[in-house]
């Protein structure tokens, strides 16, 4: 048996950096807040806001200073609420997201997960990256449909690299891809005959289900790394479920 130094970050220590838009991230940003966890956000599709509203608190939004390098933005977080120890990225597109800025979203999301996770090692702080993704079904028929297929495998590909890179450090990376959920990002995506599918738990999922899986696997799920999680309420389970 390998026996090595197993170590954990007590709640109290725990700091979060939730990059990307949506009504998934400011799910994850209220659970984290509702544990008392201390939480930044990059949102660049509301960059007008200096600070987002969750659940009577404020959070700062750096994506209101304009695009920033990966090392200054990890920088802003350490001095605004502490090293941060969780990273959550959300890749949901709105409706009016481009291909082009789509595939580039796989080199910017190496960059973060790498420096962040050399930060955490630097620290000797154990952490946890999650990344999420939507999955590519949803975007049959439209023009979104290839690049979703091929940044599912990026982001993949990603997850498993910054496990395996650090995971003697004690730091995990998880994916986390989800089906249909309701919101108007992927209502503005979905094909007719896509909302006619049946899903097998008979509704689609919502944002706040999505935010408490990521909470898990953050915080209490310590033995789960290099792996991607699926949430659809059954709808890859196949036609026969097997």
């Amino acid at each position: 048996m390998i026996e090595v130094e197993y170590k954990t970050v007590p709640m109290t220590a725990q700091r979060a950096l939730i990059c990307g838009s949506t009504l998934i991230a400011d799910a994850v940003a209220k659970e984290m807040v509702t544990r008392q966890i201390p939480v930044v956000m990059t949102d660049y599709e509301r960059s007008s806001l200096a600070s987002i509203r969750i659940e009577e608190t404020s959070i700062q939004n750096f994506g209101s200073q304009g695009p920033m390098s990966t090392a200054d933005l990890i920088s802003k977080t350490a001095h605004a609420i502490g090293e941060p120890t969780l990273l959550v990225n959300i890749c949901c597109p709105a409706a009016d997201r481009k291909r082009v800025s789509l595939l580039d979203y796989a080199d910017d999301l190496m960059s973060i997960c790498t420096s962040m996770a050399q930060r955490m090692s630097d620290s000797g702080t154990p952490g946890c990256i999650i990344n999420q993704c939507m999955l590519p079904a949803i975007y049959a028929g439209t023009d979104l449909e290839d690049p979703m297929a091929i940044l599912r495998g990026a982001i993949t590909g990603v997850t498993r690299s910054i496990a395996r890179r650090y995971g003697k450090q004690g730091i995990r990376c998880i994916g986390v891809q989800t089906g249909l959920i309701d919101l108007p990002e992927c209502n503005g995506w979905i094909s007719e005959k896509l909302k006619q599918v049946e899903v097998p738990i008979k509704r689609w999922g919502t944002a706040n289900e999505v935010a408490k899986l990521i909470a898990f696997l953050a915080l209490e799920g310590s033995y789960i790394t290099g792996q991607t999680i699926i949430l659809d309420g059954g709808l890859t389970a196949g036609v026969t479920g097997t």
